[in-house]
């Protein structure tokens, strides 16, 4: 009886405000229907919470199984302070580990990146610092031997009183890679400093099979700190104020060897001042694809501040037809087949609301106008069913708009309108199966935003404190049936969602597929994924396969599955390579979809590591999949039992018939009182 009087109080109560809006429109109420919204179903409960340090995070951090134990861990890496991983299912920094590192002295744009730095099969930690160095770390927190830090670039003195602005036409003419030998230009030379102010990349770029070359965006330019630090700087530039330094700005790409730590090549785009109106700086990560879809090397898709937009070869050329110009560009270029014509085109986003979509030839095929600027690029999904991409944009105004990938016609319904900024990109996910609608989740001014696609109900969630980078989602915490939110903010604290929707009364078994189809680890899934949910290619080791982590012998079985959507409409290819950490165990190619089985060396010395698989379809986009093993480790156990087994033995028989000894085995020295 109270229960159904509750209700009735609730209707009642609900319809005098109605009823008052209805009176006083439009005094008190802009928008009648926001009250007609049903009561929205999403549960937010915070699972746990970590500061890590005082300073904002400027990239998303990583979601990865960091030691091989089987269970997903958090890779922080805010902007200063410290570094660290978390374990993902408590929060609390990894046990019997050196983590946290302090990080006092460096400060960080970029996400972590995994790779096998010193060749045993478990992947390491890479960090990147906005001075230019790279730095790796093992799993356990120690620090590697393998370092470099990017070299200087050589810009010609008082080279702005020739010209404006210096474009990759003639930029060589004011840049050098190494100062000039000879006496006479020596002097007129000065040398600028490295920064990493985005995340780099690390693909296959030459096809060769070993994912073992970086893309890393670099801005050279003077910091003021670094200069007054500099006592040799100093004394050859005694005239030089720091508002002369502010006139050398240069954005540009160096192509690393991770193997041998070597350069090789650096490619300067643009040499503009730091005070220009579209400075040359390279603000996100580049994009690596084989943009000509001929199965040959990839090309580098970048573009600056300036509003230029790049085609790089591996050799460092600028593709004919390039670049292209916008207004200032801050997001990372989205590269797909929006259209569905069989060929890749290219997304741009500029700060002055303008959509762009490109062909790989740089055709403007259409382009678009929305309000607010976004400096956060695009993200792709299939909104409305029609098996085509569609366009996912945030605004920094608040602003969340969809656009048709194949005309950029903004969506019936958008943009939704959040009233508060928002810097980071939307993140559609999936709670459990495909029957219910999909959510939205993005952070904006002190709130977590969870939105249903089909725009019924809207939670926000009051974190507390902001967020500049991307929400990541995965099943974090094994022991809950739904996927994890992290969010991390710009006071350095990193926090974890579980959301789940209480209406439902059924269970939904995904195994090992639900953090497959939903889960985004990173700021993009590899290199050249930009794509959410189910419409688009991937591959997924099967659950019996991971389950399987302790293997022996010669060779282990492999089981995957490919899927993709529009394997029907053309001719395609699926390259797949196994590789045991950075090394590649095996390679094989298939013509459709399925599901497949591989029969994979085992490496032959007793090891733990990570099995990763990635596939490349006819476009060089990479799909990936891994988990933990452990190669004869059973075996070397058992090894070392035999090995002492028989010494026990020994000693066991030799005390059931001899008995303890009544004295000591061994001669003992004692002191003589008397001496």
């Amino acid at each position: 009886m109270a229960a159904s009087l509750l209700k009735l109080g609730k209707i009642l109560s609900s319809l005098y405000i109605l009823l008052l809006c209805i009176v006083l429109r439009p005094c008190c109420c802009e928008n009648v229907d926001e009250f007609l919204k049903p009561e929205c179903a999403f549960d937010v409960q915070k699972l746990w919470m970590r500061e890590v340090a005082n300073s904002p995070f400027a990239a998303a951090p990583l979601i990865a199984d960091i030691n091989g134990d089987g269970r997903l861990d958090v890779v922080a890496a805010p902007f200063s302070e410290s570094l660290t991983v978390l374990d993902g299912s408590t929060g609390q920094h990894l046990p019997d580990t050196l983590w946290p590192i302090q990080s006092l002295h460096r400060s960080m744009y970029a996400s972590p990146l995994q790779y096998d730095a010193d060749g045993d099969g478990m992947f390491d930690l890479l960090f990147c610092t906005s001075s230019g160095e790279l730095i790796f770390y093992s799993a356990n927190g120690t620090r590697m031997k393998k370092y470099k830090q990017l070299p200087s670039s050589f810009v010609l003195d008082k080279w702005y009183e020739k010209v404006v602005v210096s474009s990759a036409e003639n930029i060589n003419q004011f840049v050098k890679v190494e100062r000039p030998s000879n006496e006479s230009d020596h002097t007129d030379y000065l040398k600028v400093s490295p920064h990493i102010l985005a995340t780099p990349v690390i693909a296959d770029l030459n096809r060769d099979g070993v994912i073992e070359e970086i893309v890393i965006p670099v801005s050279y330019y003077y910091d003021e700190d670094e200069y007054r630090l500099s006592q040799q700087l100093h004394r050859s530039r005694k005239n030089t104020t720091v508002a002369d330094l502010e006139k050398y700005l240069i954005g540009g790409l160096v192509y690393l060897n991770l193997t041998s730590m070597n350069v090789l090549h650096t490619v300067f785009l643009e040499l503009s001042q730091m005070t220009a109106n579209f400075p040359a700086y390279i603000l996100f990560s580049p994009t690596v694809i084989d943009l000509d879809s001929n199965g040959g090397s990839l090309e580098t898709i970048t573009g600056t501040s300036s509003g230029k937009i790049y085609t790089i070869d591996t050799e460092g050329q600028i593709r004919s037809g390039f670049p292209l110009s916008l207004n200032t560009v801050h997001g990372q270029l989205t590269v797909a087949d929006v259209n569905h014509d069989g060929h890749l085109e290219i997304i741009a986003v500029d700060t002055s609301g303008n959509v762009a979509c490109f062909d790989r030839v740089g055709k403007t095929l259409w382009e678009t106008e929305i309000s607010g600027s976004s400096s956060s690029g695009t993200r792709l999904a299939d909104i409305n069913g029609d098996e085509r991409y569609d366009l996912l944009i945030m605004t920094d105004a608040g602003d969340f708009y969809v656009l048709h990938g194949t005309n950029g016609t903004i969506f019936t319904g958008y943009p939704q309108k959040l009233n508060s900024n928002i810097y980071a990109n939307v993140l559609l996910s999936l709670l459990h199966d495909d029957d219910l609608p999909l959510f939205f989740a993005l952070p904006s001014d002190g709130y977590l935003n969870i939105i249903s696609m089909n725009q019924d109900c809207h939670t926000r969630v009051n974190i507390g404190e902001s967020s500049l980078v991307q929400i990541l989602s995965h099943d974090l915490v094994p022991q809950t049936k739904n996927l994890e939110l992290l969010v991390a903010t710009k006071d350095g604290t990193i926090i974890c969602f579980s959301v789940t929707q209480p209406y439902i009364e059924k269970e939904v078994e995904y195994g090992s597929e639900q953090a497959v189809l939903t889960a985004l680890p990173s700021e993009t899934k590899s290199a050249n994924d930009f794509v959410y949910l189910f419409y688009k290619p991937r591959v997924e080791i099967t659950k019996q396969t991971k389950e399987a982590v302790d293997v022996m012998g010669s060779y282990f079985r492999l089981d995957f599955v490919i899927t993709d959507p529009n394997a029907g409409d053309k001719t395609t290819r699926y390259n797949i390579n196994v590789y045991y950490g950075s090394h590649l165990l095996v390679q094989s190619s298939y013509e459709e979809p399925g599901h497949y089985t591989l029969n994979v060396p085992i490496w032959l010395e007793p090891s733990q590591g990570h099995i990763l698989i990635v596939m490349t379809n006819q476009h060089g986009q990479t799909f990936k999949d891994s988990y933990p093993i452990k190669f004869n480790k059973l075996i070397l156990k058992d090894l070392q039992w035999l090995l002492i087994s028989p010494f026990v033995a020994m000693a066991i028989i030799l005390l059931v018939i001899h008995g303890f000894p009544a004295k000591d085995l061994l001669p003992l020295t004692n002191k003589d009182k008397n001496r």
